[in-house]
């Protein structure tokens, strides 16, 4: 019996220790670690991206009065030239198709000849006969004369119609082209292919020149990144700029530098960045952001860790199952990866997760992850 008891006691025993181990080995914190692993090292700089449209803008009324023609709505696709607004012109329509006919009749008339050709055709007829007569000795000299006057002052009349005509039609063809002129006022046109944006006015509403109606921003995107002043360098000497818009998480659009502004944001410091795209995904929206990345220069066969490994230039090290903080060197850092100098070797393993969380000497448990 008394056996028994003590075999009883000595496996109680054996549980509770093997508890107290296993729960003592559960206790130690997990963290993921990394190998030093050779690579490319980048020098880049980063920027904020925002998509804008390349143009905006204002559709602006000319002249004063009652819009007659608006139907566009937000959102409403327009081509360069389109009429998107139109404001009652009064009588200035009919004004024209009225001086427009009368045109057609002055060239009419100006084509046909002046009427009093009739009159110096038979009267130069009278001349040639009162001529001959004046050989047979029939008509004076003075009859003759007096026809001939009687002639040039009605070749006279005749040229002065012609004149009048061709006044009349030149007058009447500036009219007609300032009316044209005036009429365009009245139209709003689109100036560039783009989308209606909210909408400042409706139909029948009384604009005034220089009142907006409505906006208008080119369906063609600009790309915008904001840097910090300490990357100007950087982007300055970028060769490429890798583009990752939120929306397309999984995507990188290339491009380069369009121009930088000389003039920085006063109150943040940053500067403007402008890039040259090629290719832009389809549905990329105005206002949507991102991240680029100005590559300036690469380092093959460096010495490369995760940028999340490193906080105040120093990072904690494996060494066995305990955590050693080693301060190292860096060299080109890019936005994921960190060029190390000095401070590790390849092959030792480096926390890449929390490690804000971590202190030196912690005794840990270790979970390897495979990124790249």
């Amino acid at each position: 019996m008394k056996l028994k008891t003590v075999l009883q006691a000595l496996v109680l025993l054996a549980v509770v220790i093997g508890s107290y181990f296993g729960v003592r080995e559960l206790a130690i914190p997990e963290v993921e670690v990394e190998p030093v692993k050779r690579g490319t090292s980048v020098l880049s700089a980063t920027g904020n991206v925002t998509v804008l449209p390349a143009l905006e803008a204002n559709l602006v009324a000319t002249e004063k009065g009652v819009l007659s023609k608006f139907t566009y709505r937000e959102g409403d696709l327009v081509k360069k030239d389109d009429l998107v607004a139109q404001i009652d012109s009064g009588r200035l329509a009919f004004d024209l198709t009225m001086w427009e006919t009368d045109l057609e009749r002055l060239k009419e008339r100006l084509a046909l000849g002046s009427h009093h050709r009739f009159n110096l055709a038979k009267l130069e007829k009278n001349l040639r006969n009162a001529k001959l007569l004046k050989e047979q000795g029939t008509r004076s000299e003075n009859e003759i004369i007096s026809l001939e006057t009687e002639a040039n002052v009605l070749r006279r009349i005749m040229e002065l119609d012609t004149l009048d005509l061709e006044y009349a039609v030149k007058r009447t063809t500036i009219l007609i082209a300032q009316t044209k002129n005036t009429l365009e006022n009245y139209d709003v046109r689109a100036p560039f292919d783009g989308v209606i944006m909210t909408p400042v006015r409706v139909q029948g509403d009384l604009v005034f020149a220089g009142g907006a109606i409505t906006k208008i921003a080119s369906t063609k995107k600009l790309i915008k990144v904001e840097v910090n002043q300490d990357d100007l360098e950087a982007v300055r000497r970028s060769k490429r700029v890798i583009v990752n818009f939120f929306s397309f998480p999984n995507q990188d659009f290339e491009g380069t530098v369009l121009n930088l502004v000389p003039v920085g944001n006063s109150t943040t410091q940053r500067f403007t960045v402008f890039l040259k795209m090629e290719k832009l995904p389809e549905k990329l929206l105005s206002g949507q952001t991102g991240e680029a990345s100005f590559i300036a220069d690469e380092r093959a066969n460096a010495l490369l860790i995760p940028a999340r490994a490193i906080t105040s230039n120093h990072v904690f090290v494996l060494n066995g199952d305990r955590l050693e903080k080693r301060k190292i060197q860096k060299g080109y850092t890019s936005i994921t990866k960190i060029e190390i100098l000095g401070g590790l070797k390849e092959g030792e393993f480096i926390v890449c997760k929390d490690v804000d969380q971590q202190r030196d000497g912690d005794r840990v448990r270790i979970k390897k992850t495979t990124s790249n």
